[in-house]
């Protein structure tokens, strides 16, 4: 991989300074296979994931919502793999609603909590049911079912249930605007940034459960904060392993791959922050080669954030919720407990945390990005 960079800043009351690294004079993935060996491991992955896929489609039930979908093709789905999300579901819909989603579908995997009974609430949802204990592989095979099921030849946002995407100028740029520039530029994938917002207030190892909100402006409020510190950046085709974005093409080398940040200065762990939640399924992409990838993307001269709201009074009971039941990405949740245990209470912030106001300003930082062509194509 190549020489990595790391986001510093000088004091809280400066701007935010830009990430940058050098643009690339090469901006497509390598054609996979290389070899004969890995030309082996992929066609072996592909015949697993095709043994998974068969192995979810023949399990899963439906249980509310429309079975197809009659819509336009500058209409966006929203689906998501879901385990007790209750505190964020009411919120998640209000958001992606008043984004401009058409339709959204969840895969609700045995939840024990109300998501189910709160999303049949509403008309605009669908809602498959699956109680197979998920690892890796079938987390993904999951995601692959329902953009089979909703998604051929549609515009989709791929996300969890504690992910909220978001675009530049998107007070006044519409989803439906967006989509069809996509479309008129024969891009299939957008990259989103994951971005870590919390509340000033210290979370504790006791910490009671705090009431769902019931919209998106409620939850907004109780964690406005965000922090860009701790942030690693390679190029985007640096961060990947080659076979996870085989053919893939960015058109804006300023768009990068991030890692670290909050979770990394308080718990510790490396986590990958960027994720492809935008495609267009049925143009080609080869969606979830793992759950932040895609192959075979014509990447977007433009990326998004993921608001990411993870880090919430009740982060504390989740984590034993995955722990008990051996789900999600283990490894990192044990790190998180560990450290918890050890301090009995973390604070994220730090002298580089600020109130996020509007997804516009992300910019100046790096942290999203757009192109001259984009701002000629979409603002006055």
């Amino acid at each position: 991989m190549s020489s990595t960079s790391a986001l510093s800043l000088d004091s809280p009351d400066e701007p935010a300074p830009e990430i940058r690294l050098a643009p690339r004079a090469v901006t497509r993935g390598r054609a996979f296979p290389e070899n004969l060996k890995t030309g082996v491991k992929y066609l072996r992955d592909r015949v697993r994931e095709l043994s998974f896929d068969a192995r979810v489609t023949s399990q899963i039930r439906h249980l509310h919502g429309p079975r197809k979908l009659d819509t336009g093709p500058d209409d966006v789905i929203v689906t998501c793999l879901v385990k007790n999300g209750e505190f964020w579901i009411r919120s998640f819909i209000d958001h992606y609603v008043r984004l401009g989603a058409r339709h959204i579908v969840f895969m609700d995997n045995d939840s024990t909590d109300r998501t189910v009974a709160i999303a049949r609430e509403y008309p605009n949802v669908s809602i498959l049911s699956s109680k197979a204990k998920l690892g890796l592989w079938l987390e993904n095979a999951h995601r692959r079912v329902m953009l089979r099921r909703y998604c051929q030849g549609r515009w989709c946002i791929n996300v969890d249930i504690d992910e909220y995407f978001d675009y530049p100028h998107s007070d006044r740029i519409s989803l439906t605007r967006l989509v069809r520039y996509l479309r008129d530029h024969s891009y299939n994938a957008v990259v989103g940034q994951l971005l870590d917002v919390f509340a000033k207030k210290q979370l504790s190892i006791d910490d009671p459960d705090s009431p769902p909100p019931a919209t998106v402006d409620e939850l907004k409020k109780a964690y406005p904060y965000y922090d860009l510190g701790d942030l690693t950046t390679r190029n985007y085709l640096d961060g990947w392993y080659p076979e996870l974005i085989s053919g893939n093409e960015v058109s804006n080398p300023e768009i990068l791959f991030i890692q670290g940040g909050v979770r990394l200065r308080v718990f510790g762990t490396e986590v990958c922050l960027t994720k492809h939640p935008l495609i267009h399924y049925g143009s080609g992409i080869q969606p979830f080669t793992n759950a932040h990838c895609a192959a075979r993307a014509r990447v977007a001269d433009f990326s998004g954030v993921l608001y990411h709201y993870k880090l919430i009074a009740n982060f504390t009971k989740n984590l034993k919720t995955y722990l008990s039941e051996r789900y999600g990405w283990l490894g990192i949740y044990e790190a998180s407990m560990k450290k918890l245990k050890e301090s009995g209470r973390v604070s994220f912030e730090s002298k580089h945390t600020r109130e996020l106001g509007s997804v516009d300003e992300l910019l100046p930082s790096g942290f999203i990005v757009t192109s001259p062509k984009f701002a000629k194509a979409l603002l006055p």
